[in-house]
């Protein structure tokens, strides 16, 4: 998380002045930019010094700047699997390509669409707000001194806030789906992750594979063992992180036995996809020809069936995703050829009242650090059936809650993230403070009625703290819990209450989704941190950035973070976002004991 910290605070690559005057990590002297160029700049290596007479070396200006070899990496090439510096083509530093392929069963490609919308949204709302004070203009122009000028400057400074947050929204996703990837899988069985481009909306690819105990579980083979193993892995997601589940936009499948990986440019020049199609159709056209010719004795109108039957349909799938048209265009070419020599050429893409999940012969190809991945398999209709039911399934369940408000989903999420379960019972003590307007109220009574104790107790309280009010009215259709005690008043006021209430019991869980800085909720939730239980007590709060700087903002939460286990006596926490989150939001999540 260090160095995804490290990440986010110079999102903006508002590098440090060490880093922007390229100075060698070894050796801390100054890199000539004419080298990195490739540019003519005379630099004498260790034997060339030896050989050189005195004579020889004055004629040759020596360069002041030091020359790495090799060439130092690109930092974002490193991380990202891409390059912002015109797709790597204008970067002095080196792209080093994969010699060989990452080994991996799917790969979950997760969208900024929704990024996207809220751009797009905010932009035709701002569009229609900027007309609406140009015409207005005139009318208030005599009454105030305004300018146009001015107004425009606004405008775009607004535009300019939107576009920051979805580059760190899309940014934020990418580690975070990648940590989710590796709890849920294991650190080993993650093994790559890259972004689709170094842009400011951009989607990511993070490739997962089978892990070894459930490969040897498997019996049989062919397409059926990789089809439960693609299976497995989805359910294991859907389970354990329906909320980043949620955000995937595509599954990729791969068979690794079988491939045609290329290495290419990183980005996305040089494919040969005409030696692709050719080992594709030689796959999956062979058994069709067998059987064609078997069939010879049959009659003419069969005959044109099984010439039908040998052009297989196949459904193209890359990431990034702009490599689908070179590739369509270069199956387009081929079977163009084809017919100019009258014959069929086997393979068709998707069309002409075949949908792409009617297709025979699924084609993902995916491109990381220079080496397109490229693996085909038989859509079957279990397979295909499942990814996209999963995906429809998951788009669609936070649709279908409809919830108080967004909050809702937080709550819920580190539940499910940190098994919070056991301090969420039908007899537990609860405190919600700045609870308004009540999404986290309802994730907690959900919860409440599932984990009912063995011996029936329901003494449970909830007790939300806000003087606001709540809204489980209408018109909501949500019923509030029966055991929810609303205080509506400051949390200084309800302390006394509280007490009163527990009646010698103390709190299994103090929660707080305070729209303020780590510091002001800390002050929220510290008189309540001395009724939490020493043995099985847990703390869920979520921190706003209101302080200068996301660094700041990281270094404040991180601060609170230790003031909890050396004051008051947590003794594990976690510093997470989760994907619920905001852009500018931080959750964190304490325990008593160590779990």
């Amino acid at each position: 998380m260090d160095e995804h910290r490290t990440v986010l605070g110079t999102l903006h690559h508002r590098l440090e002045k060490g880093r922007a005057l390229l100075i060698d990590r070894d050796s801390g002297r100054e890199i000539c930019r004419r080298y990195l160029q490739n540019l003519p700049c005379y630099f004498p290596g260790k034997d060339e010094e030896e050989e050189e007479d005195e004579s020889a070396k004055k004629k040759k200006k020596k360069c002041r700047y030091f020359h790495p070899d090799p060439r130092p990496p690109c930092e974002q090439w490193t991380l990202y699997g891409t390059c912002k510096r015109d797709n790597g083509k204008k970067c002095w530093y080196m792209h080093e390509s994969l010699k060989t392929s990452y080994t991996f069963t799917i790969a979950f490609h997760t969208s900024t669409v929704f990024g996207l919308r809220l751009l797009g949204m905010f932009l035709i709302n701002n569009v229609f707000f900027f007309f609406f004070f140009f015409f207005f203009f005139f009318f208030v122009r005599s009454l105030f001194s305004l300018s146009l000028s001015r107004l425009i400057e606004t405008d775009f400074k607004l535009t300019f806030c939107v576009v920051l947050n979805v580059c760190s929204l899309s940014l934020l996703m990418f580690h975070l789906i990648e940590e989710r990837c590796a709890e849920i899988y294991g650190a080993e069985n993650v093994t790559s992750a890259a972004r689709e481009r170094q842009e400011s909306v951009s989607g990511c690819v993070v490739c997962v594979k089978c892990p070894e105990e459930e490969e040897n579980n498997e019996d049989g083979s062919g397409e059926e063992t990789n089809e439960n193993k693609v299976i497995k892995l989805i359910e294991k997601m859907q389970k354990n992180e329906p909320h980043g589940f949620s955000m995937c936009s595509r599954i990729y499948a791969r068979d690794e036995r079988a491939n045609e990986d290329q290495a290419v440019e990183f980005h996305g020049d040089g494919v040969e996809w005409r030696t692709i199609f050719e080992k594709v159709k030689e796959r999956w056209c062979s058994n069709s020809n067998s059987n064609s010719s078997s069939s010879s004795s049959r009659n003419d109108n069969n005959q044109e069936d099984e010439k039908q039957k040998e052009i297989r349909t196949v459904r193209i799938r890359c990431f990034p995703k702009e490599m689908e048209v070179e590739a369509y265009r270069t199956l387009d070419a081929l079977i163009e050829e084809a017919s100019g020599e009258g014959t069929a050429y086997g393979l068709t893409g998707p069309g002409k009242g075949v949908s792409a999940r009617e297709c025979d012969v699924a084609l993902d190809a995916v491109l990381i650090r220079g080496r397109l991945h490229v693996s085909t398999w038989k859509i079957t209709k279990r397979l295909d059936q499942w990814i996209n039911q999963a995906l429809n399934d998951a788009e669609s369940r936070r649709k279908d809650i409809r919830p108080l408000c967004r909050a809702f989903f937080k709550m819920e999420e580190a539940i499910l993230r940190f098994r919070l379960s056991e301090f969420i019972t039908s007899a537990s003590m609860v405190v919600d403070v700045g609870c308004a307007p009540g999404g986290w109220i309802q994730a907690l009574g959900d919860e409440m009625k599932r984990n009912t104790t063995k011996t029936g107790d329901d003494s449970g309280i909830i007790f939300a703290v806000d003087p606001a009010r709540l809204g489980f009215k209408p018109p909501k259709t949500v019923e509030p819990p029966t055991n929810l005690i609303h205080l509506q008043k400051k949390i200084e006021e309800s302390i006394d209450d509280i007490r009163e209430k527990l009646d010698g019991k103390k709190l299994s869980l103090v929660a707080c989704d305070g729209n303020s800085s780590p510091l002001a909720v800390y002050r929220w939730v510290e008189p309540l941190l001395s009724m939490v239980d020493e043995t099985k007590g847990a703390l869920v709060l979520t921190m706003k950035n209101f302080v200068a700087g996301k660094r700041a903002f990281y270094e404040a939460s991180e601060e609170l973070a230790q003031k909890l286990k050396s004051e008051h006596q947590f003794e594990e926490t976690h510093l997470v976002p989760l994907f619920s989150n905001s852009t500018e939001e931080m959750t964190l999540v304490a325990f008593r004991k160590k779990r």
